[in-house]
């Protein structure tokens, strides 16, 4: 499932994106427990699916959920995570999950 947007960005913006996904991959290789990284990584994704620019075949629960959980367990006080979680599961029509406690397995 890929929201689809109007608004669609330019090439260069779209070129950013990956580079700060790549960054972010980067950053999670040499540690995989860092708050910020993984919020950011959840954000570039969770990016990436509200401007429509997204794999059909993607699991944006998992690219977007699971590290935005992660970081609120191991930093609960990451407003990036905890935007990026509720800003993702208002765009896929689910808010009241919003407000759900973090665990590292959901969705």
């Amino acid at each position: 499932m890929v929201h689809n947007s109007s608004i669609r960005p330019t090439h260069e913006r779209v070129e950013r994106i990956h580079e700060a996904r790549a960054l972010f991959d980067q950053a999670l290789s040499i540690d995989p427990n860092d708050a910020e990284a993984l919020a950011g990584s959840a954000r570039i994704y969770g990016i990436e699916y509200g401007l429509g620019l997204g794999d059909p075949g993607t699991d944006y629960d998992a690219k977007v959920l699971r590290p935005a959980n992660r970081a609120i367990a191991l930093d609960p006080d990451n407003i990036r995570a905890h935007y990026t979680k509720s800003e993702y599961l208002t765009m896929s029509r689910r808010p009241t999950k919003a407000s759900a406690q973090p665990t590292l397995d959901w969705p």
